[in-house]
């Protein structure tokens, strides 16, 4: 059994890699411009500003300062008193970059239970990976969750804690007759 949350199978569009990108060169730039006095929700709302302002057009906006995960914008002071990046973002870039050169080849299948999570209004789109998703979890389903970006565990808790139970109470494994 596999539950995933906003997974592709096959390789997203270009758009989709180069957003994480973006994150990781543009975030430590803003965190240096971040007034001394702001606290921690000030400035992730700085950093998402500032990012979101390097979006391309219809990209804009992708996340809620309010329902990001503390984890996506850790942030520590430094003995100085200012903000900085927990994640070392050289290493992202660097990974990430790996990533998007190496370009994925779809081969064998899960024949177990699969429940792709996807939410409805992400930039993402899983529903449209919906073929290639079939072809490596013949028994995948896929829920979309209404009013969901791409962080549907944060932006709609409720609705993604439902669809996982839902989906373990419907393939609960027969009982040992042992």
């Amino acid at each position: 059994m596999i539950i995933v949350e906003e997974m592709f199978v096959s390789q997203p569009p270009d758009i989709l890699l180069e957003i994480p990108l973006l994150y990781v060169r543009r975030a430590p730039v803003a965190v240096k411009m971040i007034p001394r006095e702001a606290d921690d929700m000030e400035a992730v709302r700085f950093i998402m500003d500032y990012v979101n302002k390097g979006l391309p057009p219809g990209l804009s906006d992708l996340q809620n300062p309010s329902k990001v995960d503390k984890s996506t914008w850790a942030l520590r002071r430094t003995p100085e008193g200012h903000l900085a990046l927990k994640a070392n973002m050289c290493v992202l870039e660097k990974s990430l970059l790996l990533a998007m050169e190496t370009k994925k080849t779809l081969c064998g299948s899960f024949d177990g239970p699969a429940c792709f999570i996807y939410g409805k209004q992400s930039a993402f789109n899983v529903s449209l990976d919906e073929e290639n998703i079939k072809k490596c979890f013949p028994n995948a389903i896929l829920i979309g969750v209404e009013g969901a970006k791409h962080t549907v565990h944060s932006d709609k808790p409720r609705q993604f804690v439902e669809a996982v139970l839902n989906f373990l109470m419907g393939n609960k494994p027969p009982k040992n007759r042992l």
